[in-house]
């Protein structure tokens, strides 16, 4: 029987967790924060170290993993809808797959020192950085090879967006995004959602005073402020997240929309009370 180190375990599944994060954001298109990806996998760790020493029955361990993936893919990618959930799940799911066989081989192969144990789902390999971090590289290149074309790259091209209101304009880049399915039920426009600091130049010295307090959960006296203000061209778009049955978006009408140098008339802007962290600088998803 082999000694196991929690610490080891602990670390290892963090590290992995993170790169099947990471390779699963890559091929499904999806932006992600890495402290989100950072704070799921440290979930993962967590998880790991808990089913190894105390595993699920074999009637339980199905829906356990399968719980946790939806947890881990919830909190690295802001909770999305849970269509688009399951779909970023079942990707994790596939990739975790790929990266097990590649552990293994690699493990087999190079007859290194080193403890390969997987229980509760949970793997322990105690062996050199410089094994696993080969390991890793192997199942990336595995990965590569399966989903080849049918990775999301292509869509990960930003779009540049020019926003038109009272005469003046903004002009930034956005990722396109198929997850952000937000719509205004009212006018059944999309909304694309901007990081508010981009928004500024749009904005009069009064309605950036009121743009400059919004925050979670004060949208509603956010909006009354801006009407007070005479500032018309703003609504309120209801949506759903986790924790937050009745959330509200502060959205924008603009006056024009450009799409790529293409005007349209299909989007309102949302404005983002957090930050969006995005590859390449971007603060702002289209749908």
């Amino acid at each position: 029987m082999h000694t196991v180190y929690i610490d080891i375990l602990f670390a290892t599944n963090l590290f992995i967790d993170y790169l099947l994060l990471l390779v699963t954001a890559k091929f499904a298109g999806k932006p992600c924060s890495r402290r989100r990806l950072l704070a799921a996998a440290a979930l993962g760790g967590s998880l790991a170290v808990c089913s190894f020493f105390f595993p699920p029955s074999q009637a339980m361990a199905l829906p356990f993993r399968g719980l946790c993936c939806l947890a881990l893919c919830g909190l690295a990618f802001r909770w999305p809808m849970f269509r688009e959930l399951c779909r970023l799940s079942l990707i994790f799911l596939a990739v975790t797959l790929a990266f097990g066989g590649a552990v293994f081989a690699t493990a087999y192969l190079g007859r290194g020192p080193g403890i390969v144990s997987l229980r509760g789902g949970a793997l322990y390999w105690d062996v050199p950085l410089g094994l696993l971090l080969g390991a890793s590289a192997a199942a990336y290149l595995l990965l590569g090879l399966v989903f080849g074309g049918n990775s999301a790259r292509g869509r990960q091209k930003p779009a540049k967006v020019q926003v038109r209101c009272g005469g003046r304009s903004v002009v930034f880049d956005a990722l396109w995004d198929t997850g952000n399915q937000l719509r205004d039920p009212v006018t059944t426009r999309k909304v694309m959602v901007v990081e508010k600091e981009r928004l500024y130049p749009l904005f009069t010295p009064e309605e950036q005073g009121c743009i400059q307090d919004l925050e979670q959960g004060n949208t509603a006296q956010v909006f009354e402020r801006l009407g007070r203000c005479g500032a018309h061209k703003f609504l309120l778009v209801p949506y759903r997240a986790v924790g937050q049955p009745g959330a509200l978006l502060l959205a924008l009408r603009p006056d024009g929309l450009l799409v790529d140098g293409r005007p349209s008339q299909e989007y309102l802007v949302g404005v983002s009370p957090e930050e969006i962290a995005l590859p390449d600088g971007m603060r702002a998803i289209l749908g």
